[in-house]
């Protein structure tokens, strides 16, 4: 009885430690920002009351929109946008049916829906990383690399904060998608058997309904399906799956804005868009306001070593690709640093594929070698664990230089 306790915990052991961290920060948060649907968070979380109500016009809203992300395109007119897509309110809607009074109409929010976005944000990343453990599992990936890799990766990327600290923002869900579309990939390389096209489909369609950024990780799992899954056919029905996700994601996108808008639209972002002339790329990745090395270094250990494997040398194009893809959509944003938070946030939905990478990397690595990656990527996610405490202690740290 006991040995089997001790080989289940062994094999779940990485998953345990993020669940035990993630329910005791949630239950017994140790930071002082409260509530948690705040800022950001407040704009995804507005349209659980648009679709409780079954009034997508926002018209029933009642208080300043500013604070929740609504635009009123006609003042003349009571018609709000929100800026913010709907799919975290799609994802958490079971829940916040339960916690959310649908007579309401705006904030404050109650207690419960503030405890409810915690305890969504929690189970999604335990779910991000069951998910994980499992793709490295059927990647045949010994265990001990396999929960290294999801520990580093996810306590050194910031995926942990966005699911605690800053739970109402949508990251953590893209990264639970993003997750599933890769177990998924994996599971069809293992078994030879085709992607299943339905919930490929449903799956690229929510990150797009998530996170209109998301494209970029479709575009990417698309890629990858076609470069490392056998036969044609499979390659082609992935990469299709994906397509007809997409056009689901977007003619759902239209039809959700048309009913805002009372036309049809992609753009709810009024007076934001993209300074093409104006990059900011080295500062993405390395500027003292949330680049990203800075404040997650433990992603490139993870670049480098998928990059020395031989293994894993292809992957690791792969995921320098789509690092360099969100470098440049982010560089030419006109707020390249996303605002405030913990890091640069614009990149914690790409952990899930690098999960499984660095796991077969250093699986693939001499021993030796695999040992000092090991060790190099924990004094990296020390790092910045403390800044994230330091971060969750004083909000003023997001604004001082480390």
């Amino acid at each position: 009885m006991i040995r089997a306790a001790l080989a289940w915990l062994w094999r779940w052991c990485s998953v345990v430690v993020v669940a035990v961290a993630a329910t005791v920060v949630t239950v017994y948060p140790t930071y002082a920002n409260w509530p948690p649907i705040r800022s950001d968070g407040a704009g995804y979380h507005i349209w659980n009351y648009a679709l409780l109500k079954g009034d997508l016009s926002f018209a029933w809203f009642d208080g300043d929109p500013e604070p929740v992300a609504l635009h009123q395109p006609d003042p003349g007119v009571r018609r709000f946008t929100c800026k913010y897509p709907p799919g975290v309110a799609l994802l958490r809607l079971p829940v916040m049916a339960l916690a959310t009074d649908p007579a309401r109409t705006g904030p404050p929010f109650s207690p419960a829906e503030h405890w409810a976005c915690l305890a969504l944000g929690a189970a999604a990343l335990i779910g991000a990383v069951a998910l994980g453990l499992g793709a490295c599992r059927r990647a045949g990936v010994p265990l001990i690399w396999s929960h290294a890799s999801i520990l580093m990766l996810t306590f050194g990327t910031g995926l942990f904060h966005y699911a605690t600290y800053d739970a109402g923002y949508s990251h953590v869900y893209s990264a639970l998608l993003a997750a599933a579309l890769v177990w998924l990939a994996v599971r069809a390389a293992d078994t030879q058997k085709p992607v299943p096209l339905v919930p490929v489909v449903a799956l690229v369609a929510l990150l797009l309904l998530v996170r209109t950024t998301n494209i970029v990780l479709i575009g990417s799992w698309a890629a990858a399906c076609v470069l490392a899954l056998n036969g044609s056919a499979n390659r082609v029905r992935a990469a299709g799956a994906a397509a007809l996700g997409v056009a689901v994601g977007l003619a759902l996108t239209l039809a959700v804005n048309r009913a805002m808008f009372g036309r049809f639209t992609f753009h709810t972002y009024p007076g934001e868009e993209f300074h093409w002339h104006d990059p900011h790329m080295l500062l993405v990745l390395g500027g003292a306001l949330n680049g990203l090395f800075r404040y997650a270094p433990v992603l490139a250990v993870a670049l480098v070593a998928a990059l020395v494997a031989r293994g894993t040398r292809l992957a690791g194009v792969v995921l320098v690709g789509v690092v360099a893809a969100y470098v440049v959509l982010y560089g030419h944003w006109w707020t390249w640093s996303l605002g405030c938070g913990f890091g640069h946030r614009g990149f914690v939905e790409l952990v899930p594929f690098a999960i499984p990478v660095l796991a077969k990397a250093l699986a693939a690595l001499p021993r030796k070698v695999a040992i000092a990656f090991t060790a190099l990527g924990t004094a990296a996610t020390i790092y910045t664990v403390v800044r994230m405490g330091l971060y969750w202690g004083d909000r003023a740290f997001r604004t001082a230089t480390f």
